[in-house]
């Protein structure tokens, strides 16, 4: 079907039943725990000694979606392999260890490497909220606008090992999709 401006639109059919989200975020943010948790535990992972070192999926179903979930190295030497994962992706999850705010920019810069206009939806996941010296959602939102986020985001508490607030983080991300969607 052709819009107003003569260009052809893809009507959602295969794409409304499947979606693919992309968990990101540094090095040790609990991106494979968040992974797990909203896999149900049924999830794969490349690593070696707890580190991943490729990637790690799971799917999992939601409303009669089915919800493909891709994590990536936080490493920058995995930089090249998050864009190529990224590729599809209808949104995001920024995994932050939320007793390490220095790593807030590191957070930053690899979100916007794959989504570098900040256009695709995102929402920061919290981590971490039982550990000493965990930040609030609200510090994390001003610690982010101290390193130059601009946008609004969401930003929900989680302990990923857990499940605490990761199912939430995804359900308010698949909003924000339908909404991005029309």
């Amino acid at each position: 079907m052709k819009n107003s401006n003569g260009v052809f639109e893809v009507a959602l059919t295969l794409e409304e039943k499947m979606v693919k989200i992309f968990v990101i975020g540094p090095y040790e943010s609990g991106k494979s725990t968040v992974v797990r948790a909203l896999t149900s535990g049924k999830s794969v992972s490349v690593d070696e000694l707890d580190t991943t070192v490729a990637f790690d999926y799971g799917y999992t179903f939601i409303d009669m979606k089915e919800i493909h979930v891709f994590g990536a190295p936080g490493h920058d030497r995995f930089g090249f392999l998050r864009e190529i994962l990224s590729n599809g992706a209808f949104g995001f999850m920024l995994v932050v260890d939320s007793t390490a705010p220095e790593t807030f920019a590191k957070a930053l810069e690899i979100l916007k490497q794959v989504n570098p206009e900040l256009e695709r939806p995102f929402v920061i996941v919290a981590n971490k909220q039982d550990k000493l010296g965990a930040l609030s959602p609200e510090h994390v939102a001003e610690e982010f606008k101290l390193i130059g986020l601009e946008k609004d985001a969401p930003i929900i508490p989680a302990i990923a090992t857990s499940g605490y607030g990761v199912k939430e983080a995804l359900s308010k991300l698949l909003e924000l999709v339908e909404k991005s969607r029309g």
